[in-house]
């Protein structure tokens, strides 16, 4: 369990976890604050067996790792880092990328206030950010070249001063200098900035009826100009002519989140609902089959991420590994044959394995 106590020179609001020394570095002035003994003493130590015997009273073992998560969840909030928080919730959970958004938007409005419903792994893989050491030393960095910089402004500036100072006096006039009347400078004209562009029309409203969005953030555009719109939560696929005219809605599987679309060339659309990606009949709204492809590190089927149709007709889609830490690019024909496999892709570039 951790407390809260405010920092005596700034009044920053400073976190006390068990375990920690008996001071603490205030992130924002970074003075060394001493904790309250009474924080202290609420936060005792582990005592062993053989001195617990000896009389020292035994303490409540440390918290689970759903609770170590959600205090470190939390704490990353409290520094505005939600996409740190939302990877970190991502590394130690089985959930995709919009339900740990979701988890983390709980976390900070205070609807969720444990993660024991969630399957949270033992070990944290990846690189934990630990805000309140890295902030400081960030900060510190910074104020060195702050005072770098303005040691060398008030040089140039001394400088300047001296050569002012040393510059030898002009002789007298013996002619007073003739006024002039300074002319007036020279309107310059704007010229408007183009746009990268622009609204042509809206349509759809928030609801659940035909034409109407929950929370509608997947579409696609056929070879005809339709507009297909899939709802996150409301699991609807609906469609809509080129002038944003309702034609037909499809319900998909309720059990599972929609996350892309994505409309094929030869009347097919692919949909990846919870990870898994479905073929369904562009006209009919029936579905075709499943493209199933199964992981060999961990025999997941649930893993694919963003798609996109390629001129001629295939399909590219990422694929990514949580436990492994691996991305992957696989290469499709529209009916699921693979065609290309291309090994981390990103994570050769970037170190990150993640496709966000």
């Amino acid at each position: 369990m951790a407390d809260t106590f405010s920092c005596p020179t700034c009044g920053a609001p400073l976190t006390y976890q068990a375990g920690d020394n008996e001071t603490i570095t205030c992130p924002y002035c970074h003075n060394s604050v001493i904790i309250p003994a009474e924080l202290r003493k609420s936060h005792p130590e582990v005592v062993p067996p053989a001195a617990a015997d000896a009389g020292h009273p035994e303490t409540v073992p440390p918290a689970g790792p759903e609770d170590q998560l959600f205090i470190r969840i939390r704490n990353l909030l409290a520094y505005n880092e939600k996409i740190e928080a939302i990877k970190l919730v991502r590394q130690n959970t089985r959930l995709g990328l919009r339900e740990a958004m979701d988890v983390v938007d709980e976390i900070r409005a205070g609807t969720r206030t444990s993660l024991a419903d969630l399957a949270v792994s033992q070990t944290s893989p990846g690189v934990v950010i630990d805000l309140p050491t890295t902030l400081p030393s960030f900060r510190r960095a910074s104020s060195i070249w702050v005072a770098v910089i303005g040691c060398f402004i008030v040089l140039m500036v001394g400088v300047g001063l001296v050569a002012v100072f040393m510059r030898p006096a002009a002789p007298p006039r013996l002619t007073p200098r003739p006024t002039r009347t300074p002319s007036p400078s020279p309107v310059p004209t704007l010229t408007a900035t183009p746009q990268f562009a622009f609204q042509v029309f809206t349509f759809g409203s928030e609801g659940t009826g035909a034409g109407k969005f929950t929370e509608a953030d997947s579409l696609t555009i056929d070879p005809d100009g339709y507009l297909y719109v899939g709802d996150y939560k409301g699991n609807r696929v609906q469609k809509f002519d080129p002038s944003g005219k309702f034609i037909v809605q499809w319900t998909l599987d309720p059990s599972l989140h929609l996350d892309y679309l994505a409309a094929g060339l030869n009347g097919e659309l692919y949909v990846n609902q919870g990870g898994r990606l479905f073929r369904y009949d562009i006209k009919t709204g029936q579905p075709i089959g499943e493209i199933v492809y199964k992981d060999p590190a961990d025999g997941d089927i649930d893993d694919f991420q963003g798609m996109a149709v390629g001129s001629d007709g295939s399909l590219w889609v990422a694929w990514v590994n949580q436990t492994a830490e691996t991305d992957t690019l696989f290469h499709l024909d529209p009916t699921g044959k693979m065609l290309q496999t291309i090994a981390n892709p990103i994570k050769e570039q970037t170190g990150e394995f993640d496709f966000d």
